[in-house]
């Protein structure tokens, strides 16, 4: 199964999220845009795992108490397919220390991650042709009080995130 570990967004964020989306769909020429239900802050990609078992003890290990995330600044990713449009987090220390343990964890049970600093952001859309800008996002924030790991996997083409397993912190 493919598996990633997140924070997923209390229904607020993602109304601002899908707004976002939304405006941009109306200025883009072409785009492949996420789905509200799958946005959310990955804090590790994991890839195709045989059992979950491992990446909830990774998760288990991992210390953190609950902390307040906010939305930052828009951007983009530039691709020659087309770029791929995202909005940052504000920067956090505690998301920074619990995304930098929970590497640890999952690295000492022989997980494989990528070797690339930690950037927080939530991807709105991918291979987007758009030469206007997005509008400045509101400033809105949320209290992170659990971290899950989510299944990955395409139904009838339609790729869905599934929750199977979470930790509260």
């Amino acid at each position: 199964m493919r598996l990633f570990i997140a924070i997923n967004f209390d229904d607020n964020i993602k109304k601002v999220l899908a707004e976002k989306i939304k405006e941009l769909k109306n200025i883009a020429e072409k785009g492949t845009f996420t789905d509200t239900a799958n946005l959310h802050l990955t804090l590790a990609f994991l890839g195709e795992v045989n059992t979950p078992f491992d990446a909830q003890m990774a998760i288990e290990k991992t210390e953190a108490s609950r902390f307040i995330i906010t939305l930052g600044e828009s951007g983009k990713f530039y691709r020659d397919d087309g770029d791929i449009y995202w909005v940052g987090i504000k920067k956090n220390e505690q998301l920074n220390n619990l995304q930098k343990d929970l590497s640890n964890n999952l690295k000492n049970l022989g997980f494989k991650l990528e070797d690339r600093k930690f950037t927080p952001h939530i991807t709105l859309a991918r291979r987007v042709i758009c030469s206007e800008k997005l509008s400045a996002m509101p400033e809105v924030s949320m209290t992170a009080d659990k971290i899950s790991l989510m299944k990955s996997e395409r139904i009838n083409g339609k790729l869905i995130y599934t929750e199977i397993y979470n930790k509260k912190l």
